[in-house]
């Protein structure tokens, strides 16, 4: 019988917009795109000091559009790897799909489909349901719910982008402007040792 008591919980971080800043080009195609503020590492960090796996999964369309290579991304992600390790933090995984719809339509890693976290799951013997899926597109929030992530989290500063999004009618959607505001969100109830949907 397979008891999520001994299984670890996650959470999943979208990269573009949650972990990385966004400034005037939406697009990481090179190491020097990549830009991560001390306090979203320090958010990082902290998770993982709580116990959780801290997972990055990432659509990574740009390969299959030809905009950056296998190696290329190796090394983006290499650099964001430093960059959080300059601040004590670290990721326990980074996974990523290549494919985009045009090219790969029934590809089952690429977000909204839950492909990335089912992976991560196998590999980290992970509980999802006790688990979260942090995202600032409704893709994430949805690749969340389709893997029975039981709290998914909204980065966005757009007032009510959760209900622009259609996202009222899921249970367990919340949204904060950046990592650090859901971290002291969360650990006031982490601290009382109750979910957040308490």
């Amino acid at each position: 019988m397979d008891s999520s008591e001994n299984k670890s919980s996650a959470i999943f971080l979208d990269r573009d917009g949650v972990i990385n800043v966004i400034k005037n080009n939406p697009f990481v195609n090179t190491p020097d795109d990549m830009i991560i503020n001390h306090d979203t590492a320090i958010a990082i960090k902290v998770f993982r000091d709580y116990g959780f796996k801290v997972i990055c999964v990432t659509n990574q369309g740009g390969i299959a559009n030809g905009y950056l290579t296998h190696e290329d991304l190796d090394d983006i992600h290499y650099k964001m790897r430093e960059l959080l390790a300059a601040h004590g933090a670290y990721l326990d995984d980074v996974l990523y799909c290549p494919h985009y719809w045009s090219e790969t339509p029934t590809c089952e890693c690429r977000k909204p489909r839950p492909g990335m976290l089912l992976e991560a799951a196998a590999r980290h013997d992970i509980d999802l349901f006790s688990s979260y899926m942090v995202g600032d597109r409704k893709e994430d929030l949805m690749a969340g719910i389709a893997a029975n992530v039981h709290q998914n989290v909204l980065i966005s500063d757009v007032k009510n982008l959760g209900i622009k999004y259609g996202l009222e009618m899921y249970a367990n959607i919340w949204q904060f402007s950046c990592l650090s505001e859901m971290l002291a969100f969360f650990t006031q109830f982490h601290i009382r040792g109750v979910g957040c949907d308490a």
